[in-house]
């Protein structure tokens, strides 16, 4: 009689000592045991899964796997591959209820006292496994719903510039490994990945787009909710590297080659076009962040950074982000912009930026609409002159409208996420790069 021993990681089921046997509780009759399937690709599943709690698992004929590991008990059509205590710490988690088999619906052969209604269950049951991919997105609005990105080629081509990068780069797992991640780096054991890198983008796009929280996302794409907060955090620190020289600040000959004639006419030497947009955040526990995150104009706790946009429409700049307090002044001042001007460069903002003499010490102008004088009208030069401005100075409100297009920027972000707002920033700003340019 031969004899049998599961080679799953932390079982000791073996037939030769019946007394020492476990059966889970999902098992229906005696415990039984399972040799691997020829198919190859269904062999190298079967390797995958149980090579998570065994490393170096090589698979030979004579192995087997008792039922326990079995979702229904034994190898089904809708479940033949062992999903259950792969891992020795999983010994100690209860076994999961009892259901009832599914069948092959073949040609009408399934068993008579099978009722009609569990066919709709079964397929519901099958399909709840398959995780978000994007080849479900079947038209091209429901990518730019899904990713924000223009179409499925610009998605294609996303990956195909990240993914070689991708492959080497390293999961963030939290701020205390991260400060000992130089030392160990020789020591980086690769793990299986939980979902394919397009996959990985894919879902760091859905978060981008749409904003959804950490458990919707761990549904969606069947993962654990640490997974797809460690994948969202590496792949927006990766892209931030990645895709910040999209954000480009163009040469002055550029500028003027593609200037639009509105600009060419009144405002030949308009180099940039800038303006402030805020973000709300959660209430912030610490009241020293509070007291800087705190917004008298929106009356509430917010982000704010500043976007500068070439004449033609192009997102040249996106500034670190700063608390709600911080003033449009401060901000132009503290970020580096002004470096980045030439002398004569003239600057194009609302009224609110008080930033006249900041810009004559770098020899540059600036051309923001007239003030109103108390209780005087305006004159028909100046209403003619705030109009001609507000006219150009709209695409900058576009632009930011695109950037906010992503929702995680126009919700309320969650205090989670303040550490991750720079490098958010910088991937949204890039991504709108890559839609049309804004007709002017």
């Amino acid at each position: 009689m031969p004899h049998y021993r599961c080679c799953v990681g932390g079982c000791d089921n073996d037939s030769r000592y019946p007394e020492k046997v476990l059966k889970r509780g999902h098992v229906t009759g005696d415990l039984t045991w399972h040799y691997f399937p020829k198919d190859p690709k269904e062999r190298a599943l079967w390797v995958k899964n149980i090579s998570k709690g065994l490393e170096d698992f090589v698979v030979s004929d004579y192995k087997v796997v008792c039922s326990n590991h079995f979702q229904f008990g034994k190898p089904t059509f809708s479940s033949h591959v062992p999903t259950l205590y792969l891992v020795a710490s999983d010994t100690s988690k209860r076994s999961p209820r009892k259901r009832k088999i599914p069948t092959r619906n073949d040609n009408g052969n399934s068993p008579s006292n099978a009722p009609k209604k569990c066919s709709r269950f079964q397929e519901a049951q099958v399909q709840c496994n398959i995780c978000f991919t994007f080849e479900q997105l079947t038209r091209e609005h429901d990518v730019r719903f899904y990713t924000g990105l223009p179409s499925s080629s610009a998605f294609r081509l996303l990956f195909e510039q990240l993914s070689a990068k991708a492959r080497e780069m390293h999961y963030w797992t939290g701020e205390k490994h991260a400060q000992t991640s130089h030392i160990m780096a020789s020591k980086v054991i690769r793990t299986a990945r939980a979902l394919t890198l397009e996959q990985e983008l894919f879902l760091c796009l859905i978060r981008l787009r749409q904003g959804f929280p950490v458990q919707d996302l761990a549904f969606r794409f069947s993962v654990s909710e640490s997974t797809v907060s460690s994948i969202f955090t590496t792949w927006v620190k990766f892209m931030c590297k990645e895709l910040q020289w999209l954000i480009l600040w163009p040469d002055r000959s550029i500028i003027q080659r593609n200037m639009p004639d509105m600009f060419l006419k009144y405002y030949p030497k308009c180099r940039v076009i800038i303006d402030c947009t805020e973000v709300y955040i959660e209430t912030p526990s610490s009241l020293e962040i509070a007291a800087m995150c705190w917004s008298n104009y929106k009356q509430h706790y917010t982000v704010k950074f500043l976007i500068g946009i070439t004449p033609n429409g192009a997102i040249s700049f996106a500034s670190p982000v700063y608390g709600g307090r911080a003033s449009d002044a401060f901000i132009v001042k503290d970020c580096r912009f002004l470096n980045s001007l030439q002398p004569y460069d003239e600057v194009m903002a609302d009224r609110g930026f008080k930033i006249h003499d900041l810009l004559s010490f770098h020899q540059c102008f600036l051309t923001i609409p007239p003030s109103k004088h108390t209780n005087l009208q305006m004159s028909p030069k100046e209403v003619k002159t705030t109009s001609r401005i507000a006219n150009v100075r709209i695409y900058v409100e576009q632009a930011i409208k695109r950037i906010k297009h992503f929702l995680i920027l126009k919700r309320e972000l969650p205090i989670s996420l303040l550490p991750l707002i720079d490098d958010i920033v910088i991937v949204c700003s890039s991504l709108s790069n890559l839609n049309e340019p804004l007709s002017l």
